[in-house]
């Protein structure tokens, strides 16, 4: 029985000297689909426990076998430790979108260099592991930060074009006091000045759209002058997503200008004179 795990355990600590992180990554040319999987041979664990209980019922284990049960604790905290930091890293990594991934595959390729020394063949008793899962967690937190930061000028961005798209520039035109329409020249006095203040309203929006996209460049690679040539695909898709809100804001008020003049509710009075001839 004692040489049968002490067989047993040579073999998956030769596993854990190789293997000990991850596997290659899958062969693909995409850098973005590249995933990690840690070799963790659960009949390690298996055996770790039998030789703990073994050891409770009196049974005297082999010295190597002792030395290993006792790391055992710290290969399975190093295990935990760099599960959670993979399941991190991939959930990030799938979450981005092709803008995104554009914006930050500098910082992508970086975090993939940080993880790189975990597919070479380092034993999991080295002093050094955790360091490692340290650093990995460190720089996976600082591509938290500038993502979210990035996503949070994207929702702001968003917002002014959702307020672009169902903007209405003729609003319903209200009544005198008594209830009367307005005359002709007053209903459209009333339309114009509403018109003003809407559009001057949106002209302000607009305008705190090109500081933002500037805030990005600034915060992904130090610069504001808002010609980077990695922000080409970012300024780009902004850019139709701009002209397609306001394609959209035309569209739908012409539409509601045509039912309005053209609809069956009366907008307003004239006076008809007839002058005999």
């Amino acid at each position: 029985l004692s040489r049968s795990i002490v067989n047993k355990l040579k073999l998956y600590k030769e596993k854990c000297h190789l293997y000990q992180y991850v596997f290659d990554p899958i062969g693909t040319k995409k850098k973005i689909e590249i995933k990690y999987l840690i070799n963790y041979d659960p009949n390690l664990k298996e055996s770790l426990i039998e030789c703990y209980y073994l050891e409770k019922l009196g049974f005297n284990l082999p010295e190597l076998i002792i030395q290993i049960k006792l790391q055992y604790s710290k290969y399975e905290q190093l295990s935990n430790e760099l599960r959670l930091m993979l399941e991190d890293y991939h959930l990030t990594i799938a979450s981005l979108d092709t803008i995104e991934v554009s914006l930050l595959q500098s910082y992508i390729d970086h975090i993939q260099i940080i993880i790189k020394p975990g597919r070479s063949r380092i034993s999991f008793g080295e002093i050094g592991n955790l360091d490692y899962v340290n650093e990995c967690k460190k720089q996976l937190e600082k591509f938290h930060s500038i993502l979210n930061q990035i996503r949070k000028i994207s929702l702001d961005i968003h917002e002014h074009l959702e307020t672009f798209r169902f903007c209405i520039i003729d609003p319903i035109v209200p009544r005198h006091n008594d209830g009367s329409l307005f005359t002709c020249r007053e209903y459209f006095e009333f339309l114009e000045n509403k018109r003003k203040e809407i559009i001057l309203s949106l002209k302000r929006r607009y305008e705190l759209i090109g500081p933002l996209l500037t805030k990005v460049e600034a915060l992904v690679f130090g610069t504001n002058t808002g010609k980077h040539k990695n922000m080409h695909l970012f300024y780009t898709y902004w850019e139709h997503e701009i002209f397609t809100s306001l394609v959209e804001l035309v569209i739908r008020n012409l539409c509601q200008f045509y039912e309005n003049i053209f609809g069956t509710l009366s907008l307003f009075t004239t006076d008809v004179i007839l002058a005999p001839p």
